[in-house]
């Protein structure tokens, strides 16, 4: 084969590449943009840091939409998910459980989960809790650009689950986790689906 038609051949996977990762991209702000808030048995909030006992501002955004949710009556219970970093003292799912009742949520509406490590994690130990407690339904709360990935992990577990997103702060935050987003969501559709 010549070298003329060896860099054809890569131009075309080249294309073909930034058509699927531009694809898969404009496929994480569509579903981003889709707020399916109503009422449901439980509300699922998706862990993210703690910093020695207080939730990060991520989590907190989180925790915060969830809070909202609960308080709006669209749901009687939240599952906090999230467990113990490595050097972490604190699970993901306690500080938020804290911070969730230090807002005014009763100790018996929140469930929590702290084992998981992973938004895969977060949704299977999520999904337990469901099935023992025999709710049907959630909404889950996340940042607007996790959304495809957690719903599509969410249909796998066989959770029926409406999206609450949570707005990133700024076009340039929602663009990088954007990005991300699209070979993390490639990973797990290669590796685990």
């Amino acid at each position: 084969m010549s070298a003329w038609r060896s860099w054809q051949i890569l131009a075309v996977l080249c294309a073909i590449a930034v058509l699927v990762y531009g694809g898969v991209l404009a496929n994480v702000y569509r579903h981003a943009g889709i707020d399916q808030t109503a009422s449901a048995d439980v509300i699922i909030v998706l862990g993210a840091s703690q910093w020695d006992g207080q939730p990060s501002p991520v989590f907190q955004a989180r925790l915060d939409k969830g809070y909202d949710l609960y308080s709006a009556g669209y749901a009687p219970y939240i599952i906090v998910t999230g467990g113990i970093g490595e050097f972490d003292m604190y699970s993901e799912s306690e500080v938020g459980k804290k911070y969730l009742q230090g807002r005014g949520v009763r100790a018996d509406a929140i469930y929590t989960e702290g084992v998981s490590h992973t938004t895969f994690q977060n949704l299977n130990e999520a999904a337990r809790i469901m099935h023992e407690e025999g709710y049907a339904s959630a909404l889950l709360v996340s940042h607007d650009f996790h959304m495809m990935r957690a719903k599509k992990m969410s249909h796998d577990l066989g959770v029926v689950v409406l999206a609450a997103p949570v707005v990133s702060q700024s076009i340039v935050q929602q663009f990088k986790y954007s990005m991300r987003e699209v070979w993390v969501y490639a990973l797990y559709r290669t590796f685990w689906v």
